[in-house]
């Protein structure tokens, strides 16, 4: 099998290079840049799948499965962001989408121009909470006082002033380009496979190296066609039709296969402050923390999803300096606790159950716990995927990391 990954990179000063080489799995579509090496110790020191080598895996299924044959996202297409639009402008393209992430059209780029010229990286809606929360307005309690020109309506304390206020009057967000954070922005790794690739080709990648997200480009045209996220795989696995093709590796339980049972839960207290969780989220490079009550168990959990909630709605900035429990209210969850189904599983568990609750939820990881409700353990979608996958040769990415290590090399010359 032809393994098709182009490449991946982040919005930085980019040089004009030429194609680096032929790879021994890769069309020939490789672009040097100064962030690829780095970006791929990312990716190689991010959470691999834990399942065990000698695991069943659907290698055959899912290497029969084109990515043209997947779903296109639920707007019917791809959702960009140009590059020259402000913050607050990308932020209102993200919410009337309801998504959390979106490629960055380069304005600038030529109409002839190479798929890696002509998107810059990913706009996500967690660094536009990630920045708001180092602005001295609302990293620091008391917050400053607000002027009543800058006062939500209604607002009769500082704490009253949302943080969708801040954003829309903020002049960081009204004026500073997407183009121009997306140097501080934590831009993830942006990977693009061509059209001709397969799902076991999303599912390696996603698997072994938890990207959240892959892009589908057209080789003649070198434009984003699809958007693959995670959990849109993780869904479209989920039928019972493939889910009944791959019994021998779902029908196993987590602890058969190994996942679950190590790794650190990264956990606040319920009466933490909100602002405590997302400085994890942020400082640890992990989607979700595990909320736990008084006693240890797990009663909820925030994930980078949560900072949508944030930025769109009309809770006072008070709720970043309250505790965890308010933002539960603000987002509807202040039922979640350890028997709601959305959020925990047992390591007796199959692989299917977790997977057909992962896709009806669309969570993107079930904390492991015991009888006591004490999580020991996470299965993300990472896990999932990597159960699921495995590379058909073990040199299947060498040449494509070897050849990283000469754009590197070339770099620092």
């Amino acid at each position: 099998m032809n393994f098709c990954l182009f490449a991946c990179h982040v919005a930085t000063d980019r040089a004009s290079t030429p194609p680096l080489t032929h790879l021994h799995h890769c069309i020939p579509l490789l672009y040097p840049h100064p962030c690829h090496v780095f970006i791929l110790s990312i990716i190689m020191a991010s959470e691999e799948s834990k399942s065990g080598a000698a695991a069943p895996k659907a290698n055959e299924l899912l290497g029969g499965l084109p990515l043209s044959a997947f779903p296109l996202p639920p707007a019917g297409k791809v959702v960009t962001v140009n590059s020259d639009l402000s913050i607050l402008e990308a932020v209102n393209v993200l919410t009337k989408a309801n998504i959390l992430a979106a490629p960055v059209v380069n304005v600038d780029a030529a109409a002839t121009a190479k798929w890696h010229e002509r998107y810059l990286g990913l706009f996500d809606m967690t660094d536009v909470v990630w920045a708001a929360l180092q602005m001295e307005e609302i990293s620091t309690a008391p917050l400053p006082a607000i002027g009543e020109d800058n006062a939500s309506p209604g607002a009769t304390t500082p704490f009253d002033a949302s943080f969708l206020h801040l954003v829309t009057s903020h002049a960081f967000f009204k004026t500073r380009k997407v183009a121009d954070v997306l140097r501080t922005f934590r831009t993830g790794p942006f990977v693009a496979l061509a059209e001709s690739c397969t799902v076991l080709d999303a599912a390696l990648v996603m698997g072994k190296y938890g990207q959240h997200r892959l892009m589908v480009v057209d080789e003649s045209s070198s434009v984003l066609t699809n958007v693959i996220t995670q959990s849109a795989l993780v869904r479209f696995l989920a039928s019972k039709e493939l889910l009944g093709k791959m019994a021998p590796v779902v029908g196993k339980t987590l602890s058969e296969l190994g996942l679950g049972s190590s790794g650190k839960v990264y956990s606040v207290d319920i009466d933490d402050a909100v602002v405590s969780a997302f400085t994890i989220l942020a400082e640890q490079h992990v989607s979700a923390v595990a909320v736990l009550d008084g006693g240890g168990r797990i009663v909820g959990t925030i994930s980078n999803r949560d900072a949508r909630v944030i930025a769109t709605s009309q809770q006072p900035l008070a709720i970043l300096h309250g505790p965890v429990r308010s933002l539960f209210k603000a987002a509807a969850q202040s039922s979640v606790d350890i028997r709601h189904p959305s959020i925990s599983a047992s390591t007796t568990d199959t692989l299917g159950f977790v997977i057909e609750k992962l896709a009806a939820t669309r969570i993107h990881r079930v904390f492991v716990a015991g009888p006591d409700g004490v999580p020991t353990g996470v299965v993300s979608l990472t896990d999932v995927l990597g159960a699921l996958a495995a590379e058909p040769t073990p040199d299947y990415f060498a040449s494509f990391f070897a050849a990283r290590g000469v754009a590197e090399a070339a770099e620092k010359k």
